[in-house]
């Protein structure tokens, strides 16, 4: 905790105590003092990013508002105990250390690698492409890039705070990141030596943060991994440049997001029905309506494709400005992975298709976007990595009677029907009692009820450490060609929290098809998919 939390809670609570004791001596001048006390405790952190600290100001402000009426009233001597507004108070002061303990200032887990971990941020921008998204007609399209790198000596330097104060002023619920130490050094040298390491690139979800998953980076770092974590301008909140440039959000980003899961307000698309046909044809006819309509979705999709692939080629050419080019130079290029998490995991496995330097790729709870993934098998090692999906469908559908487990959200792409569930390198699994947004470093940063409700009851350094062990263990068998027994030890270590899962049910589903009844399904998505660079 911080030292305004300490002291605004130790203020509220003695303003309690005083309050309850009617024949105390100086009481009006104690009551007074620490009510003052907490107010400017509780604006000094919510000044210093903590927002827990506007629940704490708000009750102050409520028992400065009953030491107002209590004035106003002219009372000065009680007869009695004042039960009823003591209890009240008390609940309100609860409710502000309660605030506080739901939004803790928490501890990073420490990376398991040998390599201090160094980060960087710079800018690139593609000079070729104007007005993307909601740029002006002649903006060129600029990018926010961050680097995590195995680090040299790091004696002397401070770890670089989770958010900046910049940063920091772009959020208001997790504003408290500021105050949370990461295990990066920011602009440490590099490890002395470093060439041909192993090069990973990531993607944010839909309105994230590059930042969302710095565990994860830094896991992969202290291991002597090069990952460059891309933002996608104009796709999630405002930000800042390394020039101090602002990066704007888009006004339209959240309702244009929202029609493009929601039209209309509700949901149009049954891709979770009680039989694979009826899923099959609801997958078909989502992925034809973000093309047919042109959604928001439809767009950041070959945008984020393109970025990821500009992001990869500017650094394979070392273009790129001084501060950058030793980092970029120690990386070797020849083989990749991609990853990303929700709407990055499934631009991760297209940017994969696309890349001939794609080793592997890893998809961190992201359904399909790409109408080319349906029905079709990736030539690259996959890892699916998904939340506790049956938990939100039994939250959306109730009990419909059937097993929700037996069908993933993805099982439909990445694979061919035909043959779905027969890869030896394709592997699905399934975290227990993790919500989507618990596959990112946020699931650290609440407790008590609303982390169950919106990240799931896992314990989060838990998490953390599965996601870190299977991402890992699967880039160093598929990229780095280790022979490290993945994911066999994997398994065998979270065995209480992870399930594997098998698309194997989609095989037998299809294959027990007759032709006529398959003649008699929609193929496919039928549409057209855009052209990019590098596009197979």
């Amino acid at each position: 905790m911080l030292l305004t939390d300490i002291v605004s809670i130790l203020t509220l609570l003695s303003f309690c105590i005083c309050w309850f004791r009617g024949g105390m001596a100086r009481r009006d001048a104690l009551l007074w003092a620490s009510v003052s006390v907490a107010l400017l405790a509780s604006i000094a952190g919510y000044a210093n990013s903590r927002g827990a600290a506007m629940i704490a100001l708000v009750v102050a402000l409520a028992l400065l508002l009953g030491l107002v009426i209590r004035r106003l009233r002219g009372s000065r001597v009680l007869s009695r105990t004042p039960w009823v507004s003591g209890v009240l108070f008390s609940l309100l002061t609860a409710f502000a250390a309660f605030g506080y303990w739901t939004f803790p200032i928490f501890d990073m887990p420490a990376p398991s690698g040998e390599h201090a971990v160094g980060v960087r941020d710079f800018e690139l921008t593609d000079t070729s492409r104007k007005g993307v998204l909601a740029a002006a007609v002649d903006e060129p399209r600029r990018l926010l890039v961050r680097v995590w790198y195995p680090a040299g000596s790091v004696a002397g330097l401070e770890p670089r705070p989770y958010f900046t104060d910049a940063e920091a002023a772009t959020t208001w619920v997790f504003t408290h990141f500021r105050h949370i130490d990461t295990h990066s050094y920011e602009n440490a040298p590099l490890l002395p030596g470093a060439e041909k390491q192993p090069v990973v690139f990531f993607s944010h979800g839909y309105q994230g943060r590059l930042s969302q998953n710095t565990g994860l980076m830094e896991e992969l770092a202290s291991h002597g991994y090069i990952v460059y974590s891309v933002g996608h301008t104009y796709d999630g909140p405002e930000g800042v440049f390394p020039n101090g440039y602002p990066i704007p959000e888009d006004d339209k980003l959240w309702e244009e997001a929202l029609e493009s899961a929601l039209p209309g307000g509700k949901a149009v698309d049954k891709v979770n029905g009680p039989t694979m046909a009826e899923r099959r044809a609801g997958m078909i006819a989502m992925l034809e309506r973000y093309t047919r309509e042109n959604t928001r979705f439809h767009r950041s999709r070959g945008v984020w494709i393109v970025d990821r692939l500009f992001v990869k080629d500017e650094l394979m050419a070392g273009r790129v400005g001084p501060a950058m080019a030793e980092i970029a130079a120690a990386g070797d290029f020849t083989r990749v992975g991609h990853t990303g998490m929700s709407f990055g995991g499934s631009t991760a496995v297209s940017v994969c298709w696309r890349d001939a330097d794609c080793a592997a790729a890893v998809n961190l709870d992201g359904g399909n976007f790409d109408p080319q993934m349906f029905n079709r098998s990736v030539d690259k090692p996959l890892l699916m990595f998904m939340h506790d999906w049956p938990v939100m469908w039994e939250l959306l559908d109730g009990d419909q009677g059937w097993d929700y487990s037996e069908y993933g959200y993805a099982d439909l792409s990445y694979e061919a029907h035909s043959v779905a569930g027969t890869r030896d390198d394709i592997y699905r699994l399934r975290v227990k009692d993790v919500q989507h947004l618990g596959v990112t470093d946020l699931i650290l940063a609440v407790r008590g009820p609303f982390k169950s409700a919106l990240f799931g009851g896992i314990d989060g350094p838990t998490m953390i450490a599965i996601m870190n062990d299977f991402v890992r263990g699967f880039f160093d068998k598929h990229v780095r060609g280790l022979d490290n027994d993945f994911p066999a030890v994997q398994f065998s270590r979270y065995r209480e929290n992870v399930v594997p899962h098998d698309a194997g049910r989609v095989r037998d589903w299809w294959n027990s098809l007759s032709e006529t009844e398959r003649a008699e399904l929609p193929s496919g998505p039928d549409v057209a998919m855009e052209a990019y660079p590098h596009a197979r």
